[in-house]
């Protein structure tokens, strides 16, 4: 089967078009259009984790390594560390994902950063093709100089009834929202 290209998910206009969120993940957007105060994408030094710290444990940070062409694990909530067994922070998004997964999902963050693009699946891959059941938002944060080199998510995992499924099966249960219509 060939790899799912970024423009191949379904594109919805509006937060209420998501396929059932969470409160969660719903919260977790309210908080990144707060910070976006007038931009299309907000700075990171506006983003307030505070404002939702229930949630601090399940958020996700990478920053895009033009250098490497990677990107760069540089924050992951306790549950996120959980999930894969490991402390993440400080791992490129190749040692985490491993090769044969990361540049789809590097294509995806990448398409998420330029365009810019709010990503939700509901259903994810962590490893070795373990299907855990999770609930993923994925957004653009813009670093202090305003270069959109950043990405912000939530992932809350279940960890329970594994199956064994590729990315591919899976990548279809994700939509975009381009951060123009939020």
């Amino acid at each position: 089967m060939a790899s799912m290209q970024p423009s191949e998910f379904r594109l919805v206009s509006s937060v209420e078009e998501l396929p059932e969120p969470s409160d969660a993940a719903l919260q977790f957007i309210a908080a990144w259009k707060a910070a976006r105060r007038r931009n299309l994408v907000p700075l990171k030094r506006n983003f307030d984790p505070l404002s939702i710290p229930h949630l601090l444990p399940d958020i996700f940070m990478y920053r895009y390594d033009p250098e490497s062409d990677s990107f760069v694990c540089r924050l992951a909530g306790e549950r996120v560390n959980a999930s894969w067994g490991y402390p993440i922070t400080g791992k490129t998004s190749r040692e985490i994902l491993g090769e044969a997964d990361a540049p789809m999902i590097e294509e995806i963050w990448h398409r998420i950063l330029t365009t810019p693009l709010l990503h939700y699946g509901n259903a994810e891959r962590l490893s070795g093709n373990l299907l855990y059941a999770a609930e993923r938002v994925v957004a653009p944060l813009a670093d202090d100089e305003g270069d959109v080199t950043i990405i912000l998510g939530l992932s809350r995992y279940s960890l329970g009834g594994l199956t064994r499924i590729t990315a591919r099966a899976i990548l279809p249960n994700a939509v975009h929202i381009d951060c123009r219509d939020l």
